[in-house]
């Protein structure tokens, strides 16, 4: 999961990206039931990757070691790549340190560690298109 500017959100709410299983609507309302303007972005200078064991696949019973299936999807920094995410807001409830300086945005011990497979922070992202016939949002490379 990845943060965006607090600025942008207002001061009492910040912007999160999705780029797993927040990519879906009714997921991501489950990790952030009060989340609002759910859309579709696109993160720039990142790529997907399956790149690390996730414990709580060993905690689930999720993870085969016979087969090696025990990776999670992570995102990695590759200069000109693109993917897709979710864009929303939630409330800065306990998300952002108390003392951090000015508009700037330090994830909060208690979001490290419910998010402790990852590391939180900023990228540069944009919106998609939305389609103003049909309100639906489209993905539109280039």
């Amino acid at each position: 999961m990845a943060t965006e500017d607090a600025d942008d959100a207002g001061d009492d709410h910040i912007t999160i990206l999705g780029f797993g299983s927040l990519l879906s609507e009714k997921s991501s309302r489950t990790t952030f039931p009060t989340l609002k303007n759910f859309r579709l972005g696109r993160v720039l200078d990142h790529r997907r990757t399956f790149a690390h064991p996730a414990s709580i696949f060993f905690q689930r019973n999720i993870a085969n070691l016979e087969t090696l299936e025990i990776s999670s999807l992570s995102v990695e920094y590759k200069e000109g790549c693109s993917m897709v995410c979710s864009v929303f807001e939630v409330p800065n409830e306990g998300l952002s340190a108390a003392d951090a300086p000015g508009d700037t945005f330090i994830p909060s011990q208690k979001f490290l560690e419910r998010e402790e497979e990852f590391e939180i922070t900023r990228v540069r992202y944009e919106e998609l298109a939305t389609s103003s016939t049909s309100g639906k949002q489209e993905i539109k490379e280039g």
